[in-house]
């Protein structure tokens, strides 16, 4: 059996793979979870994956979800998957079983690429006619990729590839402000487009060592790791992220640049309370999802050398608007996220100064009825991102505030509406509201407020465990807060703002105990 790549005119990870094969076979193209596996094993493992694939049908056109946890392995399916035309779906292996039915009901997949402890879970929500592949390494009942990839590898013959693959789509999920989460579309080309300009401003090399804890399926993740691939460095993940894991495999492997969120800095000084554990090998840390505070920053790079530079981004634009460079002094990076990078434009709208940009990554737009739909994008190409920002004098972007309901929890974007749909189904639930309040850790966690129907005795805890299987882990409400009636706008509609303060002068007076407030009743 003869494989060759593919002609055509689009990035490719394959190929990727491929060229650093050539140019150093032995090197580590990826560090999961003790497990290092080389280019050549990355490329010849990913290869003999198309080959098995291609055997039982699958071709352009089709869909395909992945949902794993880091690993050497996620890059490699992806690759396979991207070359053979077969649209690869994102969905987070943490997800609930009402996510995994949206993305079936959506994307119609005709594979999915599961972990084992999330088989059964997934098979509730799949159609029959879905081949389901064991992303680990045990199985129920699923065909291994391992054994797959293991049966073909023997039979491959590596040829020169003649070109790129063909563009095709790539799904990931962003929670909706109206519902179920979002199946935004996007070729990877957008995607590589924003690597390759991220890499440009972080300096990356070959000689690189990329920590990216962030999951795969996530779209900083996902940058970060065509970002490694694309300048032939060495790709470093995690599969469950802790702070004392992470500077102990930061350390391991001698990562050069670390791809973060700031809560992650200050739990992992704080597990590294005497600064000798740490990464003394960084060259630079980028910080995504919520601002990084100036102590933070000031004490992260005095104890371990390196510069931080913050930057924004979305799903929706494949990532990355903005970013600070290394360069600057440290006014400048504490208190923007930086300069616009090549070819996106940013306007501020004049009466609320909300944030509009245009860019070369943006999205296809969502998945609906099988075919793409805008929004949030006005009839000039604008997407309305629901922040709000500033320029200071030499063009550098901050963010101020936002318009959109949401809550940024340790980096991660939670629409309260999402949350509160999942709800609906419960019982004793007669009306809920999700809020966030401030925490030291995370930036913010969630509190659900919740009226229950007569004749209910749910408690607080019975009423936060209803979330767990429905929704992913890190959306579970923080605090349950029974309450008689929410503060209401002349309308009748909720008064969230005043329900804010509620949330945080009940919490504030009293002994937090996790998932267990109890208020007015």
């Amino acid at each position: 059996m003869t494989y060759e790549m593919t002609t055509g005119k689009s990035f490719s990870l394959l190929r990727m793979l491929y060229r650093g094969y050539c140019a150093n076979a032995t090197r580590p193209y990826a560090v999961c979870d003790g497990e290092s596996m080389s280019y050549a094993q990355g490329f010849i493992w990913s290869s003999a994956l198309v080959s098995s694939l291609r055997e039982l049908g699958a071709t352009r056109g089709q869909a395909a979800i992945v949902s794993m946890k880091n690993s050497t392995r996620f890059p490699l399916v992806v690759a396979a998957l991207q070359e053979l035309g077969v649209s690869v779906v994102m969905v987070s292996p943490q997800a609930g079983s009402i996510e995994y039915e949206n993305a079936v009901s959506l994307m119609h997949p005709q594979y999915a690429f599961v972990l084992t402890d999330e088989h059964r879970k997934f098979s509730l929500a799949a159609d029959p006619d879905i081949k389901v592949f064991d992303a680990g390494p045990f199985r129920f009942g699923a065909a291994s990729i391992d054994d797959m990839a293991e049966t073909a590898r023997s039979g491959v013959v590596l040829s020169e590839p003649q070109g790129d693959s063909e563009s095709i789509d790539v799904v990931l999920f962003s929670s909706g402000t109206t519902g179920l989460p979002k199946a935004i579309a996007n070729s990877l080309d957008s995607y590589a487009y924003n690597a390759m300009r991220l890499g440009g401003v972080l300096g990356v090399a070959e000689s690189d060592a990329i920590y990216v804890p962030a999951p795969c399926g996530h779209v900083y993740g996902f940058v970060g790791t065509i970002m490694s691939l694309f300048y032939g460095a060495t790709l470093v993940s995690i599969s469950k992220y802790t702070p004392k894991a992470s500077i102990e495999l930061m350390r391991a492997t001698r990562a050069t640049v670390f791809l973060s969120v700031g809560t992650m800095l200050i739990r992992e000084m704080r597990a590294d309370a005497d600064g000798h554990q740490g990464p003394n090998s960084l060259r630079v840390v980028m910080v995504a999802g919520a601002s990084c505070p100036r102590d933070v920053m000031e004490n992260y790079e005095g104890r371990y050398g390196c510069r931080i530079v913050q930057s924004y981004g979305m799903t929706e634009t494949a990532g990355l608007i903005s970013i600070s460079s290394p360069s600057d002094g440290f006014d400048v990076r504490v208190g923007t996220v930086g300069g616009l990078i090549v070819g996106v434009a940013v306007k501020l709208i004049e009466d609320t100064g909300e944030i509009l940009v245009k860019s070369p990554a943006l999205m296809k737009g969502k998945v609906s009825n099988g075919s793409y739909e805008l929004f949030d994008v006005d009839n000039d190409g604008w997407l309305h991102t629901g922040d709000v920002g500033s320029f200071d004098e030499s063009g550098r972007l901050s963010i101020t505030g936002r318009i959109k309901d949401i809550v940024i929890r340790g980096g991660i974007n939670i629409f309260p509406l999402e949350v509160e749909k999942a709800y609906e189904g419960c019982a004793a639930v007669q009306e809920c509201c999700l809020v966030g309040y401030p925490d030291s850790d995370l930036g913010e966690r969630t509190c659900l407020c919740v009226i229950t129907r007569e004749g209910y005795s749910d408690s607080s805890e019975d009423l936060r465990r209803y979330a767990k299987g429905r929704l992913e882990k890190c959306k579970y409400p923080d605090i349950v807060l029974k309450m008689d009636d929410f503060p209401r706008l002349s309308n009748g509609k909720t008064d969230k703002v005043a329900l804010r303060s509620v949330v945080r002068d009940a919490l504030h007076v009293q002994v937090r105990r996790k998932g267990r407030f109890e208020y007015g009743r």
